[in-house]
């Protein structure tokens, strides 16, 4: 599943793949006040998810305002509402990740580097 939608020049999408019960959500673009629709089709599609493990790539986001915290906070608590779910959270800018962990949105535990890295740590387990 992908969504688009223009943003002043600038987009937001994201393509969400689900096998062997992980949910890989992958960002890309300007996330934004203004991109909030696409987020809530976001919110939406990963509610429908049976997924125990939950991966969100933030590699190809170019940009995240501070008033896009609130749909991460959506997304999290519908997350963590699943019997069992896990959140990891992959290529955050250090300014991001740290805004997130200051305002106690995030665990630095659920935070890497990459989705390869989530992926092999699942694999040690």
């Amino acid at each position: 599943m992908i969504q688009n939608q223009a943003i002043e020049n600038k987009s937001f999408t994201f393509k969400i793949v689900e096998q062997n019960n992980i949910c890989l959500v992958v960002f890309n673009g300007y996330l934004s006040k203004k991109s909030s629709a696409i987020a809530e089709d976001c919110l939406n599609s990963i509610k429908s998810s049976s997924c125990e493990v939950f991966i969100f790539d933030f590699q190809n986001v170019s940009f995240i305002e501070k008033t896009s915290h609130r749909f991460l906070v959506g997304l999290q608590k519908e997350i963590k509402s699943k019997e069992g779910a896990e959140l990891k959270l992959c290529s955050l800018t250090s300014t991001f990740k740290q805004d997130l962990l200051d305002a106690g949105i995030i665990r630095n535990n659920d935070v890497f580097r990459s989705t390869k890295d989530v992926l092999l740590r699942m694999t040690m387990r």
